[in-house]
């Protein structure tokens, strides 16, 4: 019977171990056991047992079993079935730059999102349809491993959402992850599944600004070796908030200098609301971010739709000093800077691309947008880029079209991308990450620097965009600008004929890129899709250039 299931539903071999572990205890339960008596030196100041709930037991686990049993049982049944159905890779994405190719390398991770470099040849990718981290093991340039590190089915009512990271300490590694509400640790060892018995919360009450209600629930993580700051971003409860409290990245001191881990007395963690430092404010949807090679953090936002500017056509033309009293005469349209704005929403406001290197600084949420094309192509209109305020006279007659154009007030993007593409996940192309490494696969030393991201997709633009990995040049640490000070974004892939097949019921077998992470060893990228939970390299011929 096996032997009918497409490869990535196989049964788990030995070198695939546990990859459907959710039914299984940890191997090797005396290790765990031992490791629980004898911590290490850099273990929290404070103990740290498992947060409350019958479910952190053996015992309520056991007695979710049949419900977990079915429910996987389904899932496998309804992946088998999506799988069998689904066309080939070479039939649902294209390249769009000569020299790019994209290879299917795994499949079997449902809702992938966040892919996080585990060492050498090795990856963790958090699937949350399954609520598992799954390590992915490489050798050769193939897969050869896929093992279930850390099993949060029927252990907590909140899944895993996106945030994964490791905090490595002098003496060990920590393992975190973010649901909607918090943000909990483990002690890991390389490869080796983690103690759900010692789970331990670091940050509780993330929506406590809105009374425990969810909005957006990605929650991304990035660790600062350098201070010990672990920065959280929390997304948005409507979309248009009336303030910014769900829409920022707090941080919170987690390594001491010493490269301890520091938690509070609490046996709860650290309180969002309470104990985090506001780093960056006015974000509606921070899901992308990334360190530059300088340490600096940068992020990419996901903006508003259904913009409230109906005025914005006859204001434009008044900032531009244009005369547009005629707006629906022929020669009119064919002049105005406006020609098609009935429809300006399907390409305003802009996805942000911000510098977060001002501690405190606001970016603008829930006041002011970006705009992004207004009449011509996003690559060379002048109005793209300026700032404006939500409504007409601002939301509360203070935060008008002049309060938003002072920096002072509102610090305007360093870069941007079209409007309702959904970044996910970015990386920054370093020195060191593998460029030149292998011929006709590697990508070239000269884009060391850029930035790559990941955009999921539209859900309400009239003709989707977005499903696609970019890169968006960069010339000494900043977005590299046209004489319009525009920066450009280049396509590397995109899901193929996207308008068709990434929406209604065939958008199961559509491409939507999530996770994403540098193949160091190959100088190549990973990439998730969480819609087909399959994992792609990107390599890069002597073709490619820029």
């Amino acid at each position: 019977m096996a032997s009918a299931l497409p490869s990535a539903l196989q049964l788990p071999t030995s070198s695939e171990a546990d990859v459907f572990s959710p039914l299984l205890p940890p191997r090797n339960t005396a290790a765990a056991a031992s490791r629980r008596r004898s911590a290490p030196s850099s273990s929290p100041r404070r103990a740290v047992p498992p947060p409350p709930g019958p479910a952190r037991t053996p015992r309520s686990y056991a007695h979710r079993l049949p419900i977990i049993g079915c429910f996987l049982f389904a899932w496998l049944m309804l992946a088998y079935h999506a799988v069998a159905d689904m066309p080939p890779l070479e039939e649902r994405v294209t390249a769009k730059q000569p020299g790019i190719s994209v290879a299917l390398l795994a499949n079997g991770f449902p809702g992938a999102r966040t892919v996080l470099d585990d060492g050498p040849n090795a990856f963790l990718v958090v699937t949350t349809t399954t609520r598992t981290v799954i390590r992915v093991t490489t050798e050769a340039g193939l897969v050869v491993g896929k093992r279930t590190i850390l099993d949060w089915t029927g252990a907590f009512p909140s899944p895993l959402t996106h945030g994964l990271e490791l905090v490595p300490l002098k003496n060990s590694t920590y393992l975190l992850a973010s649901s909607a509400d918090a943000v909990y640790g483990w002690e890991y060892n390389r490869g080796e599944f983690v103690d759900m018995e010692a789970t331990f919360t670091v940050i509780k009450n993330i929506n406590g600004a809105a009374g425990g209600k969810k909005g957006h629930i990605s929650r991304s993580l990035n660790f600062e070796a350098s201070t010990g700051y672990l920065y959280v971003s929390i997304g948005s409860l409507n979309n248009v908030d009336a303030d910014s409290k769900q829409a920022r990245i707090v941080r919170f001191k987690i390594v001491d200098e010493n490269g301890e881990l520091i938690l509070p007395d609490s046996e709860e963690g650290y309180d969002f609301i309470e104990d985090g430092e506001v780093w960056a404010d006015g974000l509606r949807n921070s899901v992308a971010q990334a360190w530059d090679s300088a340490g600096r953090l940068w992020e990419a936002n996901n903006g508003p739709a259904m913009l409230g500017r109906s005025d914005l056509r006859d204001a434009v033309a008044t900032h531009l000093s244009i005369d547009n009293s005629n707006l629906d005469s022929s020669m009119a349209k064919s002049n105005s800077i406006i020609s098609h704005a009935i429809d300006f929403h399907n390409d305003s406001p802009v996805e942000e691309i911000n510098l977060l290197d001002e501690k405190g600084a606001f970016y603008g949420y829930p006041f002011c947008f970006t705009a992004g094309n207004i009449s011509l192509s996003f690559d060379n209109d002048p109005i793209r880029g300026t700032q404006w305020a939500w409504m007409k006279g601002g939301v509360d007659g203070v935060h008008d079209d002049d309060w938003c154009r002072n920096s002072k007030n509102n610090k305007p993007p360093a870069a941007h991308l079209p409007a309702h593409t959904t970044p996910i996940s970015m990386v920054f192309l370093k020195d060191g990450d593998g460029c030149g490494k292998i011929k006709n696969v590697s990508f070239p030393c000269n884009v060391v620097g850029n930035l790559i991201i990941t955009l999921h997709g539209s859900w309400n633009r009239d003709i989707p965009i977005g499903y696609s990995v970019v890169m968006v040049p960069f010339e000494n640490g900043y977005p590299k600008r046209d004489g319009k000070q525009l920066n450009s974004v280049v396509t590397l892939f995109e899901a193929t004929d996207l308008q068709k097949k990434c929406v209604g019921n065939k958008a199961n077998s559509c491409f939507r890129p999530t996770g994403i992470a540098v193949w160091k060893e190959r100088g190549t990228l990973i990439v998730a899709s969480d819609s087909t939970g399959e994992l792609v390299e990107v390599a890069f011929a002597k073709e490619f250039h820029l």
